[in-house]
């Protein structure tokens, strides 16, 4: 009976002690990292930690009071115990850990995780140029890359084709001024209106429509033209209309000077003239020192040999600032993806993300070993997570106004549909073909009117050489009748006085 009341008392003693205990507000220690947790001009904090550290409160039934870590660092691993926030908890200062910790073996093997809240991985954040425009080489080029250099060199090639063929077929044709002036039909101007240098300028100027002050007369020349014409309308229509569309889009990032020098972390690790920061004494320093690949190993090896630049002190904000300081990216920070998004999505939008899509690791919530609080809490997380309260905690407290923060780097096995196509041959060829009919149909009915004007001036010949043998036959004939008149007119000198000779319907009629 006195052993009942005894184990009756101590029972009575314990849950008077278990009620004070959850009475009292837990310890909460964090960090001030923006957006996480941030401080007002009251004195309190706002931030992504606190609403999730609320809606857990309400979930599990806690109450709860923030405190800043005293030597303001995450937790690492120094001289055989921890720093930063996982040492509170290894000391019992503080019954929480509520701020972007990542989770790793060493942490884990003194305190307690709970389920990962968010998913991260290391990003490279580098500052976008002032001018965010084509260098100076490629802006003056730029009228050229509406069409293919295929295109281009066929263009000029049609040009001096087209200038020969005309010259050729105004200098042989019997029909052009030329051949006029040497009948007097037609002025000196007019005949010089098509000699080789004056072929090549009427090209000219018709490809830029600026008209022309006379056009061939042959058939054949016209047919020509015609054809260049017609090549020229196309050409200058498509050009264009090319252009045009190469305006519209705007340079890719890749395209912009400082852009293109850092797309990736072999990138990274391959080129000397870019500090690498990270963050000392965190998770994503851990990363690189410890991993076994070849990439990471190349960016570690970087950041020992300048270790005094490369790793930076807590908080972010130090790093951050470094790099807003630089005028010219010769300057990369590595940090967690979901920081990283953060500060590249707000004012001034002078930072941008080269994405490689890793995640190595996760952001927990950590408690002391052997916490009642740990199960129901990491319970809550992954409720929390599926009724999608999570990610619009995300939605709140990340979104800013920065567009085009993250650069996604081109990878060969990545199809991308590019946003403008410049023309190339096969699409020219129309034209160009169109071109070559008009110059051969045009030379083959020059040689048609060469020949016909031959034809026709070889019959002319023999016409008049028949015309002047007729003559000849009439004017011997004539001659002859002369010389028998004269030869009459002698011997009547020599019978005698003339004698008339009366017409026979005379005969019969009175004389006197």
């Amino acid at each position: 009976m006195e052993f009942d009341h005894l184990m009756l008392l101590r029972l009575a003693c314990f849950l008077v002690f278990s009620i004070e205990v959850q009475t009292q507000p837990l310890n909460v220690t964090s960090i001030l990292v923006p957006p996480y947790l941030m401080e007002k001009k009251d004195g309190t904090y706002e931030g992504y930690i606190v609403d999730l550290v609320d809606r857990l409160a309400q979930k599990v039934g806690f109450d709860y009071q923030i405190s800043l870590v005293k030597d303001n660092k995450f937790g690492d691993f120094i001289d055989g115990s921890f720093t930063g926030m996982v040492g509170e908890l290894v000391r019992g200062e503080a019954d929480m850990a509520a701020a972007p910790l990542t989770v790793t073996d060493a942490r884990s093997s003194v305190v307690d995780f709970t389920y990962p809240f968010q998913t991260v991985g290391p990003v490279i954040i580098l500052r976008r140029p002032d001018d965010q425009r084509l260098p100076v080489k490629d802006r003056l080029i730029k009228l050229l890359i509406a069409l293919e250099f295929s295109v281009w060199l066929m263009t000029v090639l049609a040009f001096f084709v087209t200038g020969t063929v005309l010259y050729l077929i105004t200098y042989f044709n019997p029909y052009e001024w030329r051949k006029m002036y040497k009948d007097g039909e037609a002025t000196v101007r007019e005949a010089e209106s098509f000699t080789c240098l004056n072929s090549f300028w009427f090209v000219i100027s018709t490809c830029v429509w600026q008209g022309f002050t006379r056009t061939p007369r042959s058939i054949g020349g016209r047919i020509a033209v015609t054809g260049w014409w017609i090549f020229v309308i196309i050409f200058l229509t498509t050009y264009t209309a090319s252009l045009t569309n190469l305006l519209r889009v705007g340079p890719k990032p890749y395209e912009v000077e400082g852009y293109s020098k850092i797309q990736n972390f072999k990138d990274l690790a391959s080129q000397d003239d870019v500090t690498i920061g990270i963050i000392k004494g965190g998770a994503t320093q851990d990363f690189f020192e410890r991993s076994t690949g070849s990439v990471e190993k190349a960016v570690w090896n970087k950041i020992q040999i300048n270790k005094a630049e490369s790793l930076i002190d807590t908080p972010i904000s130090n790093g951050i600032d470094r790099l807003r300081r630089k005028r010219i990216s010769d300057f990369a920070l590595i940090l967690e993806s979901s920081m990283a998004k953060y500060f590249t999505r707000h004012q001034p939008c002078d930072l941008y993300i080269v994405s490689e899509q890793m995640v190595t690791a996760g952001y927990s919530l950590a408690f002391p070993q052997g916490s009642p609080l740990f199960r129901n809490v990491s319970v809550a997380v992954l409720s929390m997570m599926r009724d999608g309260i999570l990610k619009q905690l995300e939605e709140k407290w990340f979104t800013g106004t920065c567009k085009n923060y993250i650069y996604e780097s081109v990878r060969e096995d990545r199809f991308i549909f590019p946003e403008f196509y410049q023309v190339d041959l096969g699409t020219f060829s129309g034209a160009l073909f169109i071109l070559a009919v008009g110059l051969v149909f045009g030379g083959i009915v020059t040689l048609t009117e060469i020949c016909i004007f031959r034809w026709a001036e070889s019959h002319g010949e023999e016409g008049k050489s028949e015309i002047a043998k007729g003559g000849a036959k009439e004017s011997v004939v004539d001659s002859k009748r002369q010389n028998a008149g004269d030869d009459t007119g002698a011997n009547q000198k020599l019978l005698g006085p003339e004698v008339r000779v009366i017409p026979p319907q005379h005969v019969g009629a009175t004389t006197v």
